[in-house]
């Protein structure tokens, strides 16, 4: 990046915060970071400044996540947003446009590590030095169960039955899946997954 990049980090525990303060350190130790904790804070300065990052770990309401998606599709569709913690996503409709990520508040260290490493350059390598494709740390937990059934063979009507949710549903996952891993089709899909056989054992 030419510029120090600017990362907003929404928690009320400051131990998590300090760790992600470190991770990010470890690969851009010029990053500016503004860590808060009342959400109406959030949205006042995603309304001033332009952010590279957003980091959610304390959990919204309903409302909120739905305030918060239409903020960034009106102004901040380039930003990156990840959730540490799991949400009914059938309960939203969220743009494909958008950059979203959902996990785990208990997603391994390592695993974190690489995700917010993906952030800050376009060739990703875990420390054991195996390069791995960036665009797969993008994908929600949803989303590779949704891409597991489609290499399996599932059509949208039967993920949709699978999974219980509707086929509209299924289509939008489809569709943010392709867009964040570049490819247009199932075949392609396989193809991108082939690369590295290790990416769906990790979840």
């Amino acid at each position: 990046m030419n510029s120090p990049c600017k990362i907003l980090i929404f928690e009320e525990n400051q131990i998590i915060v300090f760790g992600l303060k470190k991770i990010i350190q470890s690969f851009c130790s010029e990053a500016k970071i503004h860590d808060v904790q009342d959400f109406k804070e959030i949205l006042q300065l995603l309304n001033k400044e332009a952010f590279d990052l957003l980091i959610i770990g304390k959990e919204l309401t309903h409302f909120s996540i739905e305030i918060l998606i239409k903020s960034l599709e009106v102004s901040h569709q380039d930003i990156k947003t990840i959730f540490l913690y799991t949400i009914n996503q059938d309960n939203f409709t969220l743009p494909s446009n958008l950059n979203l990520s959902f996990y785990d508040r208990s997603t391994n260290v390592k695993y974190l590590t690489n995700l917010i490493g993906n952030f800050f350059t376009e060739n990703t390598k875990i420390r054991n030095g195996k390069k791995k494709d960036i665009q797969f740390l993008s994908l929600s937990s949803r989303e590779i169960q949704i891409a597991k059934l489609l290499l399996m063979g599932y059509g949208n009507l039967e993920i949709a039955a699978e999974l219980s949710i509707k086929n509209s549903t299924v289509s939008t996952y489809k569709k943010r899946i392709f867009n964040k891993l570049k490819v247009t089709n199932v075949v392609q899909l396989a193809q991108v997954f082939k690369e590295d056989d290790d990416v769906l054992k990790e979840f």
